[in-house]
């Protein structure tokens, strides 16, 4: 009977493929990672704490089954929130969950036990012993995992304390580098959240921000410090882009409601959110860092886990919204101001890879290969399924070699997985069209295919 090892690999000609690229460095430039976690290297106390802790997917499994939120947000239940995800395992089966649960076992503890009620304790015992005997710490999965380039999602106003003192420290092996995550900027629900990350950015900066000038000097302060830090990628994360052309006349108007507790009409919501992507984009622009735009998702549908947990409690969902129009007029006035450099859109309805994949090939620039890309299969589409999908609208209306490969987008350490699971997704996929006449080349040209999308695309991120 197959083992894990064989995942989507039903041939000669998909193993041999996937053996090309295994073992490729990884660069994951989308994560949630904590860098303290990182620089402070405490080995995991069990497998609790490093596995089920902080990943989000599986407590999205969890809730499925019942499980009241806060036996998985309490401490001192360990063994207990153990053997609950046991006894639900083999109920997984045809989930992506099952298969990265498997991977996750095999690489990291080199077992291949499958969970269950009856074997929880045994299996607690024997991956907590794992841990202790090979010291699992966040620095030594990063290197067993063969992660290269790492970036967290970083809020503007962070001090970047535990960033800066791996930098200092030195000798560690894997880039480890900040992301400018600028959420908080954007007008979403009411202006009470905006105003109040506008005063940490006030404390940060040590200015105050009465017009739209002092807000435009602060970011452009927390830019640079970022990029003297070693980042070189802005992260946004909107449900959708209604582009409503903004004069800084405009802008400082809207400014001024914020900062005095005026509700803003939709039309000027979107008006505010569109400065405030013009902008930033401009700076990105100006030191050629990469933009990333998620898109798609609706957030904290769940009132009670709102009220109860804040945000990020897991209550998402995938939206329905309408992205051609506000996209590409986007786009096209960025590209008018020449501001535009590398800029790469996530979708997360399955119903939008085309209209994505579509709109690469409206904004171009020489020199620059692929300056607007269609992100990787996120969240909700991180599966087998998804990631096929995604490859299908990609390459027929763009260039596949030209993508810039896949993410793990969690808080789990032993998430790298996922780029296995979309590597082995890859050869499988290519390995049958091959077999059925659906492509004729030579191996030599899938091995360098191979090799961009799932390695050196992604490099070129970070080259100076």
């Amino acid at each position: 009977m197959p083992g894990i090892s064989d995942l989507f690999l039903s041939s000669s000609l998909s193993k041999e493929l996937y053996d090309q690229c295994k073992n490729n460095p990884i660069v994951d430039y989308h994560s949630h990672l904590s860098p303290q976690r990182i620089y402070e290297n405490k080995i995991f106390s069990n497998i609790t704490e490093l596995w089920l802790r902080d990943d989000h997917y599986k407590w999205r499994a969890l809730r499925l089954f019942g499980q009241d939120e806060l036996t998985f947000r309490k401490k001192g239940n360990d063994f207990e929130l153990f053997k609950t995800w046991c006894e639900i395992f083999p109920s997984l089966i045809f989930n992506p969950l099952y298969d990265w649960t498997k991977l996750e076992l095999k690489q990291y503890f080199d077992t291949e036990v499958e969970p269950n009620s009856k074997n929880a304790k045994a299996i607690w015992e024997q991956l907590n012993g794992t841990i202790a005997n090979k010291k699992l710490s966040p620095r030594s999965i990063l290197i067993q995992s063969g992660v290269e380039v790492l970036c967290t999602s970083d809020d503007p106003t962070d001090s970047l304390e535990y960033h800066l003192k791996l930098r200092d420290e030195g000798g560690f092996e894997t880039r480890i580098l900040p992301t400018f995550r600028l959420d908080k900027l954007f007008y979403k629900e009411n202006f009470n959240e905006l105003k109040s990350w506008l005063k940490l950015l006030e404390a940060v900066t040590n200015r105050n921000i009465s017009k739209l000038n002092d807000l435009k000097d602060c970011l452009i302060e927390r830019h640079q410090f970022f990029h003297d830090c070693g980042c070189r990628i802005s992260d946004h994360g909107l449900e959708k882009i209604s582009y409503i052309q903004c004069s800084d006349t405009d802008a400082e108007k809207l400014l001024a409601s914020i900062l005095n507790e005026k509700q803003l009409t939709q039309n000027e919501k979107d008006q505010w959110n569109t400065f405030v992507l013009v902008f930033l984009i401009g700076l990105n622009h100006s030191k050629k860092w990469t933009t990333l735009l998620h898109l798609g998702a609706i957030r904290n549908n769940n009132r009670v886990a709102y009220q109860r947990f804040g945000l990020d409690n897991g209550t998402d969902s995938v939206g329905d919204f309408t992205h051609a129009k506000g996209i590409n007029k986007l786009l096209d006035h960025l590209e008018n101001k020449d501001t535009l450099h590398k800029l790469v859109l996530f979708n997360l309805n399955p119903a939008d890879n085309y209209l994505f994949s579509s709109i690469m090939g409206n904004f171009y620039g020489k020199g620059i290969i692929n300056k607007v890309q269609h992100g990787p299969a996120w969240w909700f589409l991180d599966t087998r399924e998804g990631i096929t999908d995604h490859f299908n609208s990609y390459s027929n209306l763009g260039i596949y070699e030209n993508f810039i490969g896949m993410v793990t987008d969690s808080r789990s350490f032993t998430s790298f997985v996922r780029h296995d699971y979309y590597r082995r997704t890859l050869a499988g996929l290519m390995a049958l069209k091959v077999e059925k006449n659906e492509i004729i080349t030579d191996q030599s040209n899938l091995h360098r295919f191979l090799k961009k999308v799932t390695y050196s695309n992604a490099l070129e991120i970070f080259k100076e």
